[in-house]
């Protein structure tokens, strides 16, 4: 009698540590996926040409990258590169999630003009997702900026004073 009641609390309790605890995220929901990686596009909008700049940033599963165009010329971007925790990452993906970059459909093109622009590319779960040019529509513009907030989490402050910098100091020797 002792080894079958001893036996069936063995399987009783292998049986609670398989289940999940309650509020454990699915993977794909709230587990930022292996293969999460992506690009974030910006350009500051019509501005006249010393104070315009568009960045890339790309990321995976290890590595930022950085590249700052200043103007509208054809000029060599300024890129800086640096190592990503996981920790980042899950909170850029946790971040991205939120806003709603997975999901988004932008609504038709409202014909705004003058104001920031880019987009998103991303990878997760083998998953290609797009949010196409953003910026052209009230939601779309609201969605970039929430985008570049959490973008600006990821990547050192230092590096972003470094670029605002170099920005201002190449405005200053352009001709006006």
């Amino acid at each position: 009698m002792f080894l079958r009641v001893v036996a069936v609390a063995l399987v009783l309790l292998v049986a609670g540590c398989s289940q999940p605890q309650p509020g454990t995220p699915a993977a794909g929901e709230d587990v930022m996926p292996a293969d999460f990686a992506g690009t974030v596009e910006y350009g500051n909008g019509s501005v006249p040409p010393p104070y315009h700049f568009e960045w890339v940033v790309r990321f995976d599963a290890k590595t930022v990258t950085v590249d700052w165009t200043p103007g509208y010329e054809d000029v060599e971007p300024w890129t800086e590169a640096y190592e990503i925790d996981q920790a980042k990452r899950a909170a850029l993906y946790a971040d991205l999630r939120d806003i709603g970059v997975f999901t988004f459909e932008d609504s038709p093109d409202e014909g705004l003009a003058g104001g920031s622009i880019g987009g998103v590319e991303l990878v997760a779960n083998g998953e290609r997702h797009d949010t196409g040019s953003l910026g052209t529509s009230r939601a779309g513009q609201d969605v970039l900026d929430e985008v570049v907030t959490a973008v600006k989490k990821v990547v050192p402050a230092d590096m972003w004073t470094r670029m605002e910098d170099k920005q201002t100091e190449w405005s200053r020797q352009q001709p006006q």
